[in-house]
């Protein structure tokens, strides 16, 4: 359980044991031990230092039976020793598993699954503060990655064109401050001036047929912080300009993850 910031260990007094955490979480995660188990996290709720709860996890464990149950969905429920909930970044829930065993942590499940998944990061540095040029990374997700060097609101400005409207909003912070959005759809007539106080000139984004100023900002405590931003729509063109602490490259990143393939096992 220490993988997923439990405090729970194996040879440890065998007693009832919840746990709502992520993978490789550190500390945060909200734990319970005990004869009866009744532990509630709240959405919002920190369960580890770059993530917090998207819906509420209700857990009771007595004799003989586990329920859990996520928001409002119906809860599950099982009288097997030990049970798993899986959930997405939404907070709903992705895979119930319920080991057949007891007698290890790692213990085979009733309907085993695994796939194989190649994941393909592809990045543009553009912490000096420059106008960059990073449509290579064009995608209808971007994901924008800040590392200060101490406690610092950096994060960045992107131009995105598209031949259909955007529809920008924040999917997922990994941090520990939520990043903030500001949005400018920007019309043929006013676009022009935009760019020119932004002293960009980039005739791909002066003839798009739609065209966004946005902003994104968060603070990431001296550490990284990442946001990963849905468009709505697939951009022909993305210009941006990163703002850290330090004026260099690496100190903001744009980014596009593409899975490069995938099977099951």
């Amino acid at each position: 359980m220490k993988r997923f910031g439990g405090s729970w260990k194996p040879g440890a007094p065998l007693r009832r044991y919840a746990l709502i955490g992520v993978p490789r979480g550190g500390a945060g995660a909200v734990e319970a031990s005990g004869d009866e188990l009744d532990l509630r996290a709240a959405a919002g709720q920190k369960v580890a230092p770059f993530a917090s709860l998207p819906r509420p996890v209700h857990v009771r464990v007595t004799a003989g039976a586990i329920e859990i149950q996520v928001g409002d969905d119906e809860p599950f429920r099982t009288s097997a020793p030990l049970a798993v909930l899986v959930l997405n970044e939404a907070g709903r829930v992705r895979s119930r598993l319920v080991p057949v065993s007891s007698d290890t942590l790692r213990p085979a499940f009733e309907e085993p699954r695994a796939f194989r998944l190649a994941v393909s990061m592809t990045c543009e540095g553009i912490g000096d503060r420059q106008w960059h040029n990073i449509s290579r990374v064009v995608g209808r997700q971007l994901l924008v990655r800040l590392n200060n060097y101490r406690a610092y609101d950096g994060g960045g400005v992107f131009y995105v064109a598209a031949e259909t409207p955007l529809a920008v909003r924040v999917q997922e912070t990994l941090g520990s401050d939520a990043a903030r959005l500001t949005i400018e759809p920007l019309d043929r007539e006013s676009r022009r001036a935009r760019l020119a106080t932004d002293a960009l000139s980039a005739p791909a984004l002066e003839e798009a047929t739609y065209l966004s100023r946005i902003e994104v900002r968060m603070n990431d405590g001296g550490g990284e912080a990442t946001a990963v931003l849905g468009l709505g729509a697939e951009p022909s063109a993305i210009w941006a300009l990163g703002n850290a602490d330090r004026v260099a490259l690496p100190r903001v990143s744009a980014c596009r993850r593409t899975v490069l393939s995938g099977g099951r096992d």
